[in-house]
């Protein structure tokens, strides 16, 4: 009998019926009847789609509530992809928005511990302040003298020795004037005045220190050497100030005979150049006036005539000529500075 079953014959028993919906798939789903209300087409999903979510007015709440769910890191709206999130320009602006505010907050916070930390101060370290005169009302002051000081930025001489000690004292007396602390030099003050208070103790220390400071340090080392401080007030200004006038300083009687010889002496071969020759006899010149000796210009014009070199001699003799001339110019006797500056204007450096 043969078998009416072919090999290439479908089996249509339901054995071998194969399942069909397994191979459905979006492309092939039309092939057959239309779905009716009585019958539902059945879709497998491929993946489960986030519902569409409505525009809320929760997008426009504070940016820094914390019910706000637009907050960068609030759920996981900042980071779907579905095209429903926010858009990345109104993410930064609530990112910017939360850290200003979050700024803001520290230096609040910031601020009112710093308050609160100046307003206790413990017993034991308030009565140390007292004790050290460091309260806040006199650390007030002493850094206004600080301030003042500062902005001075005045070099000072450096005392070598006799020679310089006038022009020292000088500088000296300018700066101490300038920063308000020559009272402690006039009024030849060893120490604050007895009776003083506490604070005023230690301002005037720190007035004191820095006068100290400033003439100690425009001192050479060489000329350091040839005075020593004594151990009792060894850090006042003013003990500093009398060992170095009695160290350095000349009697005028002494010092003007000095001056009087080197300017006897002097020439420009001497000094090496014509302008070193001129500089220094404008020196001594102002030497005298130091001193309190008025010396006439004429005294001072005949020194550089004859002290400089040939060419500018015969310059000074040939400008005397021109100058005779005109009744209305001045004599270059009676006109010393106007002469040396003329020359050192043409002079080489």
């Amino acid at each position: 009998m043969i078998n009416s079953h072919s090999v290439n014959d479908p089996d249509l028993t339901g054995g071998d019926k194969p399942n069909r919906e397994a191979d459905q798939t979006p492309e092939n789903i039309d092939n057959g009847p239309l779905p009716t209300p009585a019958m539902t087409r059945q879709v497998p999903a491929l993946a489960e789609e986030a519902p569409l979510k409505k525009e809320s007015s929760s997008d426009f709440e504070d940016p820094m509530s914390d019910t706000n769910p637009n907050r960068m890191g609030h759920g996981k709206r900042a980071l779907d992809g579905h095209g429903n999130s926010m858009s990345e320009e109104t993410r930064m602006r609530l990112e910017i928005a939360r850290l200003e505010y979050e700024i803001q907050r520290m230096k609040a916070g910031k601020s009112m511990a710093s308050t609160a930390a100046g307003d206790v101060v413990s017993a034991d370290l308030a009565a140390y302040l007292q004790q050290r005169g460091e309260t806040p009302a006199v650390m007030k002051v002493i850094n206004e003298f600080r301030l003042q000081v500062k902005l001075l930025r005045m070099k000072p001489t450096m005392l070598v020795g006799s020679s310089n000690y006038p022009m020292w004292r000088e500088d000296v007396l300018i700066v101490a004037k300038r920063s308000g602390t020559n009272d402690i030099l006039m009024n030849k003050e060893l120490a604050p005045k007895e009776g003083a208070s506490m604070d005023f103790q230690r301002f005037w220390e720190e007035r004191n220190d820095w006068l100290y400071c400033y003439m100690w340090f425009a001192i050479s080392a060489k000329a350091k050497t040839q005075f020593l401080m004594p151990k009792k007030n060894q850090m006042s200004a003013y003990m500093l100030w009398s060992v170095v006038e009695e160290t350095f300083a000349e009697p005028l009687w002494i010092r003007r005979g000095r001056l009087f010889n080197e300017l006897m002496g002097m020439t420009a071969r001497t000094k090496g150049t014509d302008r070193a020759f001129i500089q220094r006899l404008i020196a001594i010149r102002n030497e005298y006036g130091r001193m309190g000796f008025n010396v006439p210009d004429y005294f001072f014009f005949d020194r550089l005539l004859t002290g400089v070199s040939k060419e500018w001699a015969t310059f000074i003799e040939n400008r005397m000529d021109v100058v005779a001339k005109d009744a209305n110019a001045t004599a270059l006797e009676d006109d010393f500075m106007g002469l040396c500056r003329d020359i050192l204007r043409r002079l080489p450096l």
